[in-house]
């Protein structure tokens, strides 16, 4: 007999409302062999009907979900949200957690699938799992998210077309299943960046310690499917301001004084080619978002900014 897996879940909200109708109907059949413990929806301060709906759907008797929802005052950061859904599990946790993004929406049996797909890799000490997360684009197409054609060192990643699972330094964060034993050995999220470039760190600590981190190219998850996002709304000010902020903290943690310097000289390349492009579009706002994030993350700033945007 198969052994049962126990499951949580922890999904960070912020105006979400929208999402979460259906994210809620792709998480009534995320399995049907293994439990789900606990779904944790972490509001931080929503201004929309997010918590009313989720509240609703609590009541209804129909509702089979094990639906908890926490409500925070404000928002802190994703990080911060995480980690107060980690939190509720009291240091009692299942086998793995799923953390989700809202704007997300999951395939049928999507947890019975992808752990299946991970069985005969384990004596690599797999931690953290990644599904391929895909994006409309338009026209009926979609566009693969989480492997960029760098990774965070400029050095050219590729994703073997025939292998069901490979291995990367990081997965995207708009999904990721993360086994007890890493939570238990290297902490929780770092709250310090507030926004991006936590689930690298995340996921570099879960390396030192020994996980291996692999996407399973089989199972797709679609990421925003509702809306196509230009370019603009991909990269808004408050992305540009928190990449390029925080990867000076991401540096300064993660790194010892040599590979700091390397990583820094190689994002500040990736940084004067983002701003020449900028200034040549006339983008002034944005180029003025993206220098301001890289002077705070000179002078070590950390945590939630003071911006006027």
């Amino acid at each position: 007999m198969e052994n049962i897996v126990k499951l949580g879940i922890i999904v960070p909200t912020w105006n979400s409302e929208k999402y979460l109708k259906p994210l809620l109907e792709s998480f009534q059949q995320l399995t049907c062999k293994h439990q789900i413990e606990k779904i944790v929806f972490v509001d931080s301060g929503s201004k929309d009907r997010t918590v009313d709906l989720l509240c609703e759907i609590q009541k209804i008797p129909q509702n089979i979900l094990p639906i908890k929802v926490l409500q925070l005052d404000r928002n802190i950061g994703y990080a911060h949200a995480l980690n107060q859904g980690i939190y509720t599990f009291n240091n009692y946790f299942p086998n793995y957690l799923l953390f989700s993004n809202p704007d997300v929406i999951y395939p049928r049996f999507f947890l019975d699938k992808i752990l299946e797909e991970v069985k005969g890799y384990e004596t690599l000490n797999i931690g953290i799992i990644g599904p391929r997360v895909l994006a409309p684009i338009g026209n009926g197409k979609w566009q693969e998210e989480n492997l960029r054609p760098r990774n965070l060192w400029g050095i050219p990643q590729y994703r073997p077309k025939d292998q069901k699972v490979y291995f990367v330094h990081s997965t995207h964060g708009a999904s990721l299943l993360v086994k007890k034993e890493v939570l238990e050995k290297i902490g929780f999220f770092d709250e310090d960046y507030f926004l991006y470039w936590d689930e690298h760190d995340f996921c570099t600590r879960a390396r030192k310690a020994g996980f291996s981190i692999v996407i399973v190219n089989t199972i797709s998850i679609l990421h925003h499917p509702s809306e196509i996002r230009s370019e603009s709304q991909n990269k808004s000010k408050i992305f540009l301001y928190y990449q390029y902020r925080n990867q000076f903290l991401f540096a300064k943690k993660n790194y010892g004084i040599i590979s700091q310097c390397l990583f820094l000289c190689i994002r500040f390349l990736v940084f004067v080619r983002e701003l020449i492009n900028y200034i040549l579009k006339k983008q002034w706002a944005y180029a003025k978002t993206m220098s301001l994030g890289f002077l705070r993350g000179l002078l070590n700033e950390k945590g939630i900014s003071k911006l006027s945007f």
